[in-house]
């Protein structure tokens, strides 16, 4: 059911950028950006990172930078599902230097832990490690009283924190993580 949301969402995204016909220059780019998410939910990798780029194009085309912090995150996100990991880095880093201008501290936390993903497939256990303990300090003690984006951030950042343990040798320090 959910899989053929996504096909009407996306034939309803992809019509109105064929179309053309935005208020402004913001929301053309935030409908030719949100065509690509829903291209990536169904995995269509290329039509994904298709419309990411063009929305990417666009922004500098207008010179709207809004919504670039999360137009390079998603970007990155792809090169990461086809392990192109140079792109990844390149994409991340990008989005990295974008949020930190704009304080958009829930997608540097994100940018941060997929840089992880990407150093630990890499087999690069410290580094992946030095990006989760960032997100980490970062969120504080207190995460129970985060927004429950961030409370899942902060999960998915302990469990893969025990991986990594667990792959330095170290099961002593990955079974508070699970």
């Amino acid at each position: 059911e959910k899989r053929g949301l996504y096909v009407l969402a996306a034939k309803f995204f992809n019509r109105a950028c064929e179309l053309g016909k935005f208020d402004s220059p913001s929301l053309h780019i935030q409908t030719v950006y949100r065509a690509g998410k829903i291209e990536y939910l169904q995995t269509n990798l290329e039509d994904a990172i298709s419309r990411y780029k063009e929305a990417l194009s666009l922004s500098q085309d207008f010179q709207v930078t809004e919504n670039l912090g999360n137009i390079y995150f998603s970007i990155g996100s792809v090169y990461l599902r086809r392990a192109e990991f140079s792109a990844v880095s390149k994409n991340l880093e990008l989005a990295e230097t974008w949020t930190k201008h704009n304080n958009q501290t829930a997608l540097l936390y994100n940018t941060w832990s997929n840089m992880g993903v990407c150093a630990y497939r890499q087999g690069q256990f410290e580094t992946a490690q030095k990006y989760y303990l960032r997100v980490l300090e970062s969120l504080g003690n207190d995460v129970m009283n985060l927004p429950s984006d961030l409370q899942l951030t902060a999960q998915h950042i302990q469990m893969s924190l025990g991986v990594i343990y667990n792959d330095l040798g170290r099961p002593d320090l990955a079974k508070p993580h699970y």
